[in-house]
């Protein structure tokens, strides 16, 4: 690295830091946008001091990153495990589809008319999820994939509680405070798939979208992981008749313990 570059490296990281206060406010308004200001702002500081403007921008964003894990590291952290809640099981199950699952049509059909009882596409979660599990009074199984699942999960984290939660590869950039979510849920299952970046481009999406992975184990009393790709995992183990949690059609599934 030449010292320019060394240089406007140096500016970014110094500039990121003092930005980074305006970078979470953003992020906690809306997911993702911490880290597109800390990329913009490092960037721009880059090209300023006389180094490249990608260079300038990773850097803000890793910095970001870094201390966006911190600081939910330490939120969680401070979170006591408490008694489950007093929630009998009910035969009602409300799925919570992901940020693609409402744009392809049979995906979204299939789970509609074969899967739930009720079916949340994800824009709605906010709104209508509390509604319909106040409703059954948390004897409901919440089925949740990807962007869903993140917002779910938040709500839970937020006190809305249910019998049975079943998150199914989440993705999301920034992380609930996952103890409350289990101390929420009488029973929380969390399935991962172990697809990575270019494994296929269900797994590119999820991967960019910045996948749970390992986040929720410790915390969900079942964790699960599969070697089904990240749109494939929800369409074997959203249906309520794979929640055995058995291989399925070639696909391979495993118990993961703390």
């Amino acid at each position: 690295m030449g010292g320019g570059d060394f240089g406007a490296s140096f500016a970014s990281a110094f500039i990121g830091k003092l930005a980074g206060p305006v970078a979470s406010k953003l992020e906690k308004a809306m997911p993702g946008a911490g880290y597109v200001a800390s990329a913009l702002i490092g960037g721009t500081t880059s090209k300023i001091a006389g180094g490249k403007f990608a260079n300038g921008a990773i850097t803000g964003m890793m910095m970001f990153a870094v201390n966006d894990l911190q600081q939910n590291k330490s939120r969680r952290s401070q979170t006591p495990k408490k008694p489950k809640p007093d929630i009998d099981a009910g035969d009602k199950v409300i799925g919570v589809g992901g940020l693609l699952d409402d744009w392809v049509g049979p995906v979204k059909g299939l789970y509609e008319e074969k899967f739930f009882n009720e079916y949340v596409e994800w824009h709605d979660v906010s709104d209508r999820l509390p509604e319909l599990v106040g409703q059954y009074e948390g004897r409901v199984t919440v089925v949740a994939h990807s962007w869903g699942a993140d917002e779910t999960m938040n709500l839970v984290a937020d006190g809305m509680q249910v019998h049975q939660l079943i998150t199914v590869d989440a993705v999301g950039w920034t992380r609930p405070d996952l103890q409350a979510v289990a101390n929420n849920a009488v029973i929380w299952t969390n399935l991962d798939s172990t697809g990575t970046l270019f494994s296929s481009p269900a797994d590119f999406i999820g991967t960019v979208g910045r996948s749970y992975n390992n986040a929720p184990l410790g915390y969900a009393d079942n964790f699960y992981r599969s070697n089904a790709n990240h749109a494939v995992i929800c369409g074997i183990y959203c249906n309520p008749a794979n929640h055995s949690f058995q291989p399925v059609s070639g696909f391979d599934i495993w118990r993961v313990d703390p």
